[in-house]
């Protein structure tokens, strides 16, 4: 799967520092690109993707604007799916910029609920394809 498009995101956040508050509304926006793949076994289907965003905006902090340089962030992780049960690893490592010393790393297992179970014949067909 290729994947290109615009994006755009829009962040309030209130800061309680004692004795003061911060509100904070962030607004990004910019291109992203991307692809993923996979490839199936009997009881296994792994998942590489890759996503480039080049992001800039703007953060209005307590009624003051502050411009935000661009930046690009290049997130590489893996779906790794255990088809019968419907169960998901995925893991992903996440950096903005090239020169940046911090990285962003997650892992989570999930579970895709579908009505009927997993015995039933829709399940049993999913595992054919």
């Amino acid at each position: 799967i290729l994947l290109a498009g615009y994006m755009w995101t829009l962040t309030p956040i209130t800061v309680y520092a004692d004795p003061y508050t911060y509100s904070i509304t962030a607004y990004m926006s910019g291109i992203q690109v991307g692809i993923q793949g996979c490839i199936k076994t009997e009881y296994l289907a792994f998942s590489p993707f890759f996503l480039m965003q080049s992001l800039s905006g703007s953060a209005d902090v307590n009624g003051t604007t502050y411009d935000l340089d661009t930046q690009t962030v290049k997130t590489l992780g893996i779906d790794i799916v255990f088809r019968p049960l419907s169960i998901t690893l995925s893991g992903l490592m996440q950096q903005v910029d090239q020169n940046s010393k911090y990285r962003t790393y997650f892992i989570s297992l999930s579970y895709d609920f579908r009505f009927g179970g997993i015995g039933d014949s829709d399940s049993n067909e999913r595992m054919k394809k």
